[in-house]
């Protein structure tokens, strides 16, 4: 079902995934609705050919930071994952894959901090919101999810972004491998 995904996505795209080892399973459970995927990134397209745009990595070890990962290297070990497409047309869309791309050519820090008060770390929805936003001109992302006096951005309030239409979903990678 790899394939599937792969030959569905469009530059632009986002990609959720369940998984992602201990930090997708934090990621996870900060939802609270849907808590089904652990980790997000964008599609893109370059001279090595299709890859996700995500702010992962190793954190906690100050590794993290945005990178662009090849899509099959992306989904690795999930069992499950989800496309949306934004609703943005192609010069938004542009300016979406712009800001994902000047993020991980600048190999911005993973936010350890999970906050959404400056662009100098992003962690994984917030990047995705970031350039959303950037792309649409208003806020990408505006049910926010709050927890001890923070506001943070779940994986579920990213895919209620009025910005994002559900293209694709497979419950199973793995059966298909």
């Amino acid at each position: 079902m790899i394939e599937e995904a792969r030959l569905a996505a469009r530059p632009g795209d986002v990609l959720f995934k369940s998984g992602g080892g201990m930090w997708g399973v934090l990621a996870a459970n900060f939802s609270t609705r849907d808590r089904t995927y652990g980790h997000v990134g964008v599609v893109a397209e370059t001279a090595e050919g299709v890859v996700v745009i995500h702010a992962g990595g190793d954190p906690a070890s100050r590794q993290g930071r945005v990178m662009a990962s090849p899509f099959d290297e992306f989904l690795g070990a999930s069992n499950r994952a989800a496309l949306y497409r934004p609703r943005l047309d192609g010069a938004r869309t542009g300016l979406l894959l712009a800001y994902a791309g000047a993020a991980a050519e600048r190999k911005t820090p993973f936010d350890t901090g999970f906050s959404l008060d400056t662009e100098e770390a992003l962690y994984c929805t917030e990047l995705v919101w970031r350039a959303l936003s950037a792309a649409s001109g208003a806020d990408a992302v505006p049910g926010k999810s709050e927890r001890g006096g923070r506001t943070y951005i779940a994986l579920d309030d990213l895919q209620a972004s009025p910005l994002l239409a559900p293209l694709w979903r497979s419950a199973s990678l793995q059966a298909a491998r």
